[in-house]
């Protein structure tokens, strides 16, 4: 396909309206082959229309449709941006500004931390909150047991 008749298919169309690819679709992308690669076709509609995509940035979809292909629904971003505007757990996850309990994630109230490689955030007041929870039911646990001081729960036998 040359870029006369890759151009044509869009004649007519609204700067308003999207310009869905009616061609090969991967994964919601059109693709298209163009000058002997294979190529998504928004990319190409961007840099025969508008010219070179700047440097670090991608291509995101203003209109949230992967096939579409009018410039004017297209805002280049770095990665990290384009991801967090998209729906996966991580973009919603960043959206929440407040714990379940109401606490605002702040820096002072907010634990950050990492397992197996994924980042999580946890409300430092209902940490604190919980823990008191934990201490005092060990406390009940070890007055129940008949222990003289839950502070000797080191010399309990476990294994009554």
């Amino acid at each position: 396909m040359n870029e006369k008749t890759f151009l044509s298919i869009f004649d007519g169309k609204s700067k308003s309206e999207c310009w869905p690819w009616n061609g090969s679709i991967q994964k919601g992308y059109g693709f298209v082959w163009f000058m002997g690669k294979h190529r998504k076709a928004h990319v190409l509609a961007w840099l025969l229309l508008r010219g070179p995509i700047p440097a670090g940035l991608e291509l995101d979809h203003l209109c949230r449709n992967r096939s579409c292909c009018n410039p004017s629904h297209l805002e280049p971003v770095t990665h990290k941006e384009n991801c967090m505007r998209g729906t996966s757990f991580s973009a919603k996850n960043s959206k929440i500004t407040h714990c379940p309990q109401g606490h605002e994630y702040s820096e002072e109230n907010t634990y950050h931390f990492s397992n197996h490689g994924k980042k999580y955030r946890r409300c430092k007041i209902c940490h604190n909150e919980r823990r008191k929870r934990q201490h005092e039911n060990v406390r009940t646990f070890f007055e129940q047991k008949g222990a003289n001081s839950w502070k000797h729960r080191h010399s309990w036998n476990w294994s009554r």
